[in-house]
């Protein structure tokens, strides 16, 4: 009886363990989620500046893939995922900030969570020995999801900054006009101010799809990049599992299985 007691305080205490990896891993996502919010224009100036917080969000997302990973592959049964993915949306948006668009991500970003942890749990009860593809198989609307979180961000940010200071020509554009011109050096400073001028009272009219179309295209780049990612750290997880194996943590669990058939009688 003892021992059953001390096989279940133990499983009790390793679920919670993995359910705070992935609050951590939360924690650090809801802050990357607000320290973009605040690049803006700044996005133009990569990678001379603001490289160090585009960084931070790829790490961001290296963070949340592994725990997730764990929560879904190991935490049973499923209603323990669900209070896990819960506790770790209300943790992204408090760290993110309140809000109808991060409360609406956050949101979809819960259900993504759900059906991440259900597509495992079904991939692995169809499979006859563990594997992580059913890991590959389901985080396709989580990925689209942390995105969408970043690119929102992002957008909210880029866009206030829009409307309060109006559009400031990105420095490459300006550089790349010189280099195209090719203004004497006495009046380079003079040409650089006017073209910005003129450039500012082009684009004004249009302004307001700026942030839309820039937001779009990091989207785009984002989805690449961290759907990559997500297969790295797949390869990290590979290695965990081992590790947890070695370890004692997790062990492996034969089950016999009646299967039906049909045949010729």
């Amino acid at each position: 009886m003892s021992r059953l007691k001390n096989a279940d305080a133990a499983r009790i205490t390793k679920t919670a363990v993995f359910i705070a990896l992935l609050l951590g891993a939360s924690a650090f996502f809801g802050i990357t989620c607000h320290r973009i919010g605040g690049v803006g224009d700044g996005i133009f100036s990569l990678p001379n500046e603001n490289l160090d917080i585009f960084i931070w969000m790829l790490v961001a997302f290296a963070a949340m893939f592994i725990p997730a990973g764990l929560v879904a592959m190991l935490l049973r049964p499923y209603w323990v995922c669900v209070i896990a993915f819960a506790l770790s949306s209300l943790t992204i948006l408090f760290l993110w900030g309140l809000g109808p668009v991060s409360g609406g991500v956050v949101a979809f970003y819960f259900l993504a969570g759900l059906a991440y942890s259900r597509g495992v749990v079904n991939g692995l009860e169809e499979r006859i020995k563990f594997s992580l593809r059913p890991l590959t198989d389901s985080q396709g609307l989580l990925i689209f999801l942390l995105v969408v979180a970043v690119c929102a961000s992002f957008y909210l940010g880029y866009a206030k900054d829009i409307e309060e200071k109006g559009f400031q020509p990105p420095q490459f554009v300006t550089d790349l006009a010189v280099k195209i011109a090719n203004p004497d050096p006495g009046t380079e400073a003079q040409f650089r101010a006017e073209f910005d001028r003129q450039l500012e009272e082009t684009v004004e009219p249009y302004q307001q799809y700026i942030p839309v179309v820039v937001t779009f295209a990091l989207f785009a780049v984002l989805q690449i990049v961290v759907t990559i990612l997500s297969l790295i750290a797949l390869g990290f997880l590979d290695g965990i599992f081992f590790l947890l194996l070695r370890l004692g943590v997790t062990k492996r669990v034969r089950e016999m299985r009646e299967v039906e058939r049909i045949t010729l009688a």
